[in-house]
């Protein structure tokens, strides 16, 4: 049920909704396609956790939910669980987690979801086709019950209230299992809403109302926007959540659309708010958003002006038209461009009166014009006419572009050349190709002439070819100049390989084994294998020179036994790029080392201090976990008096006069072997 619950509908909707740039397309799904297309090695996955509605004080309960390109995996998914701070992860589930059986009540309550249902369990070859696996993504998001068959969700009552907790889902795939990603971190607590939608963004697009917002893929998948009138009226504008797909632009980059919603029907000069709220992936409404008011601005143009007719006498040019007048009419501009879609220039000193019919200049240089009248009413709407044409001839071409040089950087060409001095001089067009021998194979990279002598050119960074260009100067006329001499470069490399995966480790007498998937870059180099003792350790290079690319095993022979450590290996190109480091694995060697030295313990007895204090001799450091010191009454009972000592060698223990101690210290080695030493008697008489 909405959160707006409380405010009242309208039975007939005021606003029609613009659906440019809002997709039906699932953001999750979108999300895979855009890997997919930008060539990720593999598809993400999202780990969603939040408080259970339910949750208490007394019962405290959070509520996970997963999506990945594996969630019909009938072998299962293991759910596991972490507190904040700690390294360990407990698996919270008995049975791996698997499909289901959906209660009929359900069903027979929901035509999607009992739809659904039987795709999966009759026909799952059908979710193949990406409309309908969308569908139950996106009813999975709204329905826990359809998460729940499908095996992709888990409440989780085993947790302590005010404590946090991280979480990760492993996908079993023939007996082995894949982590897929690890969940923010969420304190158990009593259930409350995620925050509203931030980062609102309302304003006007002519006579639509257009809004943007922060989106936050880890807190909803879809966002719901009221409008809310000054009379205190409220409408949903759109009929289901709003969700947002990545799209790349011109230069190839992923974002969002902007404005991220657009709706049309609203009254100038009336006041309105606008509130969003965001849906969550259990399908519950997020908190609010603040009301962001806006007023709708007076958008109507006065009428077009018609009729608009000119003359050219030699380089004279008389323009006449006609005009409509209404209430808040303004004046006029009267605007010139060389070509009959413009850019159009204005070409009058002050705005011509309301008054004002005709209007006369004198050209500088001949040629075609095309002219528009444009009407303006007191509110600066303006509305323009249909351009006139006047013709002026003109046959002599500008002269050839000289100096044309070329510099290349990181995905785009910088071209630059000396400017023509022609007074008629319109601009230039560029052209390219990849031969410069067939000057046919040459492609206009400009529709409309560019008016200055920087062009510059963004391509993929992956590209590598060669390319060539060369320009050509046109005048207003439309007479062109000879081609310009060409010139050539090729985008530097910039693109790292992929990044290795490390398919396995193995131990030998030798060292640690580290074997990975080999890259299948043409421009590979080679692989360097770097080692950290801990995650947040210093990361060091194991290997002395690059190896060679058709590498797919290195041996760290001066890995220590009984220690953990980190690997990683990163992949180089010809032009140094490195793949990136986002993945380590872990690596453990255990052998059994016995150490065969003794410990020696002594004590002297300062009377007066009433201390003793313990000395005992050092073992070989590389195999010492640390030391404790035991104390007890008799020899048979004796306790741990000391914690566990790294870097120390003696004790100092307070003692009470007439009293009977004795003492015993052990060293334990990191292949878990004990070394005690002797028990000793001590007191003061």
């Amino acid at each position: 049920m909405s959160n707006l619950t409380k405010l009242k509908y309208g039975s007939n909707p005021l606003f029609i909704v613009n659906n440019v740039g809002i997709c039906q397309n699932l953001l999750l799904i979108g999300v895979l396609l855009v890997s997919v297309n930008i060539g990720l090695a593999q598809s993400p996955s999202y780990v969603f956790v939040r408080n259970a509605p339910a949750a208490s004080v007394d019962k405290p309960s959070i509520q996970v939910k997963w999506f990945s390109e594996d969630i019909l995996n009938p072998e299962g998914f293991n759910l596991y669980r972490r507190e904040v701070g700690k390294s360990d992860w407990i698996r919270v589930n008995g049975q791996p987690i698997t499909k289901g059986v959906m209660p009929a009540a359900i069903r027979a309550a929901d035509n999607e979801i009992d739809f659904l249902v039987d795709v999966v369990n009759q026909a799952p070859e059908d979710l193949q086709e990406g409309f309908l696996f969308m569908n139950l993504l996106l009813k999975s998001f709204e329905s826990n019950q359809l998460a729940n068959f499908l095996g992709i969700f888990y409440n989780d009552l085993q947790v302590s209230l005010g404590t946090s907790y991280q979480y990760r889902v492993g996908v079993i795939k023939g007996g082995s299992e894949i982590f897929l990603a690890n969940s923010r971190v969420i304190r158990a607590e009593e259930y409350a809403p995620f925050p509203p939608v931030t980062g609102i963004e309302v304003y006007q697009e002519k006579k639509n109302f257009a809004v943007n917002w922060k989106q936050d893929e880890q807190t909803f998948y879809g966002v719901n926007i009221y409008a809310l009138e000054t009379e205190g009226d409220t409408s949903k504008l759109n009929k289901e959540p709003v969700i947002l797909s990545l799209a790349p632009d011109s230069s190839g980059q992923y974002s969002y659309p902007k404005p991220m919603f657009r709706a049309s029907g609203f009254e100038e000069k009336r006041t309105y708010s606008f509130i969003l709220e965001g849906v969550d992936y259990f399908g519950e409404p997020i908190s609010l958003s603040e009301p962001v008011t806006i007023t709708f601005d007076d958008t109507t143009p006065p009428p077009t002006p018609t009729e608009v007719k000119g003359r050219a006498d030699s380089l004279r040019v008389h323009l006449h038209w006609q005009q409509e007048l209404v209430p808040d009419f303004k004046g006029f501009n009267v605007y010139r461009s060389s070509k009959s879609t413009g850019p159009f220039r204005i070409v009058n000193q002050e705005m011509l009166s309301v008054e004002v019919r005709d209007f006369r200049e004198k050209l500088s240089i001949p040629g075609p014009y095309y002219y528009t009248v444009e009407a303006i009413d007191h509110s600066n709407n303006a509305v323009r006419s249909v351009p006139a044409f006047v013709e002026a001839q003109d046959v002599f071409p500008p002269v050839k572009p000289q100096d044309l040089m070329i510099s290349s950087d990181t995905g785009q060409f910088i071209l630059k050349w000396s400017m023509n001095s022609e007074a008629d001089l319109l601009g230039y067009y560029v052209y390219r190709t990849v031969n410069s021998h067939n000057k046919g194979n040459y492609v206009l990279m400009n529709g409309d002439p560019i008016d200055t002598n920087v062009f510059v050119q963004r391509l993929p960074e992956v590209v590598k070819n060669d390319f060539y260009y060369y320009i050509v100067a046109l005048d207003t006329s439309f007479n062109r100049s000879p081609d310009s001499e060409f010139a050539t470069a090729v985008l530097p490399d910039v693109t790292p390989p992929e990044e290795p995966f490390i398919e396995r480790i193995e131990y030998s007498k030798e060292g640690i084994s580290i074997i990975w998937t080999q890259n299948v870059e043409v421009d590979l180099t080679g692989y360097n294998v770097f080692r950290k003792d801990s995650l947040g350790g210093e990361e060091i290079q194991v290997n002395v020179d690059l190896l060679p690319g058709f590498s797919f095993r290195y041996i760290d022979r001066s890995a220590r036994p009984n220690q953990d450590y980190h690997y990683s290996v990163r992949a180089y190109d010809t032009s140094g790029n490195a793949s990136a480091t986002t993945n380590y694995s872990k690596a453990y060697w255990h052998q059994d080392v016995q150490i065969a030295e003794e410990l020696s313990l002594k004590i002297k007895t300062r009377k007066r201090r009433k201390v003793n204090q313990l000395e005992w001799n050092t073992i070989e450091r590389s195999g010492i976990k640390g030391y404790i010191v035991f104390r007890g009454p008799s020899e048979r009972v004796v306790k741990p008096l000391s914690g566990i000592l790294r870097s120390q060698f003696s004790f100092t223990d307070k003692v009470d006069k007439g009293a009977e101690y004795f003492y015993q210290v052990r060293a334990y080695t990191t292949s878990g072997q004990v070394i005690a030493s002797d028990i000793i008697e001590s007191s003061i008489n």
